[in-house]
């Protein structure tokens, strides 16, 4: 049966990290790994948590400061990017509530669902 209020919807897409996911602590985890890499000082989580949400590429520049040179940023990204893609999983977990939604009657009976990072 379609909902009355989405009777055209037949499928959704959804943003995984920071909407379903809660991947911060290992976001944070990869921009400090970053720093060290780079013989810059560490940063405060709180400080790293105000910069996530706009892509790694900012995320990254921000956590270096106005001060990073071209070559800089370039090298921590792949740097940031390389050791996140090992580590993204570490502390990584679906907020509450996710799986049950996924998986539950209005999924079996509209299975068109799809995540993106």
């Amino acid at each position: 049966m379609a909902d009355a209020r989405f009777p055209a919807v037949r499928g959704l897409i959804f943003d995984l990290d920071g909407t379903l996911i809660d991947s911060k602590l290992d976001l944070i985890h990869s921009v400090n790994a970053m720093l060290r890499k780079m013989k810059r000082p560490q940063l405060a989580e709180e400080t790293i948590s105000g910069y996530i949400g706009h892509g790694a590429p900012q995320l990254v520049a921000r956590a270096l400061g106005g001060t990073a040179t071209d070559e800089d940023l370039k090298s921590a990204l792949q740097f940031f990017l390389g050791y996140y893609e090992e580590h993204k999983m570490d502390n990584t977990c679906a907020y509450p509530g996710v799986a049950e939604t996924l998986t539950g009657p209005h999924q079996r009976a509209h299975p068109e669902f799809a995540g993106i990072g």
